[in-house]
């Protein structure tokens, strides 16, 4: 027996710990002898009682709440699409990413993508490269199904109906995944904040099968044995490398999970202590004060509230409570949030979009940012947060109780609606006015100018207008699938903005790194007022050209005439090419007029746009162009493309007539 998880208390270095934690792990593989797992209090017959009544993730507490809650449900969501997205789980059908159903059969492989029916080997994670793989493999494809989200799933359904074939099936998953995964071996071993989302979704999905009869001592053992083995490797595993980040904080938030599922042991204290002063920085390190991400991705914008959300939920159940700065920024995040979401539900794509949060409540559905917007009116008691009706009341329900729930439906009503608003730290602002919603981006690339989850999107935006998407972020498509689209998705070619003489705005260090962030954009001005928004902003990417260029784009927008123009400066000196591109929402149709008019057109609504140069040596043109809707998605679509070659300085016009 071999304590492994003693190491990581004792070393401060994450590559020694991690050097050794492998070296231990090792041994125990090629032996077959069995890791000493952390010590704690075993479920008995005496004690399971006692047990489920403490459970710290429980959300009832008798009888009577728990048929409310069921109340609840129905009012939240159709019990019979509750009941028929258990039973296809019971059948082994999922839905992965939401690109169709698929039928695994009568047993799973944890080790294959079956979009390409391509399996990965099972070795010590480290031994192999798991991401050198065929062209339209995706290894998250596989970890998304080891996330374990289908719990939830089972969960909603065992508490509508009763029907203990639902926990019989969430037992049978973890035992089939521990069998057949063994402890570091495989994909699933792969990615620590995988595993910590895993970790989070069977502690959590547990709560909903605690009074069932299948629940019993000796199984709670068994699941609490598989709980610690990932704590064990999160704690030696963690992806930090010296700096903070949303992987770290999922991470840590895992990690308070079990801290709080053992608080009763040492191992339990000692990562609770963790955690408490872990998350203070983390909210620090990774949210501006003006609430934005410092990330410069959207959807990890969401994942990371949602992570500092739940530490900070069932953390203050206990004794301990955040600082008042940390709530500050919690409540920023969802003021910034609050503004990211448009009136038709939908968010921005800047930066690396994946498509899952850390607990799916809307597990085989859309996700419903909405959701978490609505949480954070009722944590704030803010009801500027209750924008949306008919929102998904889950995290509410499941992570507050019944009676935060009824606070907030008491709630008046929010009539503040989105203005125009700049978030000058984090770089984002936003225009909306009269049905139009313009998304600017002017931060850095992202990642403290480290790349992902941010793309080279320096400059580039969003147009909707009537709640249709007419100029679109194309999105990411996949990490893996296909390397030179990942690159392609996230480069400057991918976005509505411009690059020189084929120069990439920042070059790339592999799928998720940059070499160095030379973009260092600065806003000129913003301003709002009752008749025009404007916005003027440059950066410095081309500055490292042999002839320097310093790029300006100017945003003006004209309300009473609904008039959006884009002026785009070149200063320098020499003969440059310039490239810039507008890419298409799919539903949008586009007809060219002459040699730089086009009419798009979405539905009943129609836009002119018109281009224009300060020199004749320019071209406009429709060129094909690929648009990815939601993660491994990827379908056909248009931009309109632009190019001028001549000496600098040179102008690019664009103008927008919305009406």
């Amino acid at each position: 027996m071999i304590k492994i998880s003693k190491i990581f208390s004792g070393l401060k270095s994450d590559s020694i710990r991690r050097s050794i934690f492998r070296r231990e792990v090792e041994a125990f593989y090629y032996s077959d002898r069995k890791i000493a797992l952390p010590p704690f209090n075993k479920i008995t017959s005496e004690n399971l009682q006692d047990f489920r009544k403490k459970y710290p993730f429980r959300f009832y507490s008798s009888s009577a709440e728990l048929q409310s809650i069921k109340n609840k449900i129905s009012e939240i969501e159709s019990l019979n699409e509750i009941i028929k997205t258990a039973e296809k789980i019971l059948s082994n059908k999922y839905n992965i990413f939401n690109r169709g159903e698929i039928d695994f059969g009568n047993e799973i492989n944890w080790q294959k993508d079956y979009n390409s029916g391509f399996e990965w080997p099972q070795t010590l994670s480290w031994k192999a490269n798991y991401f050198d793989s065929p062209k339209g493999t995706d290894i998250k494809f596989c970890w998304e199904l080891a996330r374990f989200h289908q719990g939830i799933a089972l969960g909603k359904a065992y508490i509508i109906s009763g029907d203990e074939r639902y926990p019989e099936c969430f037992y049978n998953l973890i035992a089939d995944f521990n069998r057949k995964n063994k402890f570091c071996t495989g994909v699933n071993w792969v990615d620590t904040t995988e595993v910590s989302v895993r970790l989070i979704n069977i502690l959590f999905s547990l709560s909903f099968f605690l009074d069932s009869e299948l629940t019993t001592g000796e199984r709670l053992n068994e699941i609490f044995e598989i709980i610690l083995s990932h704590s064990i490797f999160i704690e030696n595993n963690d992806e930090r490398s010296g700096s903070f980040d949303s992987r770290h904080l999922i991470n840590i938030t895992a990690l308070t999970f079990v801290g709080l599922t053992f608080s009763n042991s040492l191992y339990g204290k000692k990562n609770l202590k963790l955690a408490q002063a872990e998350l203070e920085v983390l909210s620090s390190e990774l949210i501006w004060n003006d609430g934005t991400f410092k990330e410069q991705s959207i959807h990890f914008h969401i994942i990371s509230l949602e992570a500092f959300c739940l530490c900070k939920i069932f953390l203050e159940k206990t004794s301990f409570r955040f600082s008042e700065l940390f709530n500050h920024r919690l409540e920023r995040m969802f003021e910034a949030l609050f503004y990211y979401i448009r009136d038709d539900r939908s968010i921005p794509k800047i930066g690396d979009d994946i498509s899952s949060v850390i607990l799916d409540f809307s597990y085989g559905r859309k996700s419903d940012y909405c959701s978490l917007l609505s949480l954070g009116a009722g944590l704030f008691n803010n009801n500027k947060f209750k924008r949306f009706k008919n929102s998904s009341l889950y995290e509410l329900l499941f992570f507050l109780g019944e009676k935060k729930l009824n606070d907030y439906l008491a709630l008046p009503e929010n009539y503040f609606h989105t203005k125009s608003i700049g978030f000058p730290e984090g770089g984002h602002y936003l225009l909306n006015d009269d049905g139009v919603n313009l998304f600017i981006k002017a931060g850095e690339i992202g990642n403290g100018g480290k790349g992902a989850p941010g793309h080279n999107d320096t400059f580039s935006f969003e147009l909707q207008y009537e709640n249709r998407l007419f100029i679109a972020d194309p999105g990411t498509y996949s990490f893996y699938a296909d390397k030179d689209l990942r690159n392609y998705f996230r480069s400057e070619k991918s976005h509505n903005t411009f690059y020189l003489d084929d120069v990439p705005l920042v070059e790339f260090d592999g799928l998720f790194k940059v070499k160095q962030d030379f973009t260092k954009p600065k806003v000129i001005e913003w301003n709002i007022n009752e008749n025009e928004n404007v916005f003027v902003g440059l950066h410095y990417a081309y500055a490292r050209l042999s002839d320097p260029v310093v790029c300006k784009r100017m945003f003006h927008y004209l309300k009473n005439q609904k008039l959006l123009i884009i002026k785009d400066e070149f200063i320098g000196g020499a003969n440059h090419l310039v490239n810039s591109s507008f890419h298409l929402h799919p539903e949008v149709k586009v007809e060219q007029y002459g040699l730089a008019e086009f009419e798009l057109s979405s539905g009943h609504l129609k836009i002119k746009m018109t281009c224009s140069s300060s020199t004749e040596n320019f071209q406009a043109r429709i060129v094909d162009a690929e648009y990815s809707e939601s993660y491994g998605k990827i379908q056909p679509t248009k931009k309109i493309f632009l190019s001028l070659n001549d000496k600098l300085p040179q102008t690019l016009y664009v103008e927008f007539a919305l009406k």
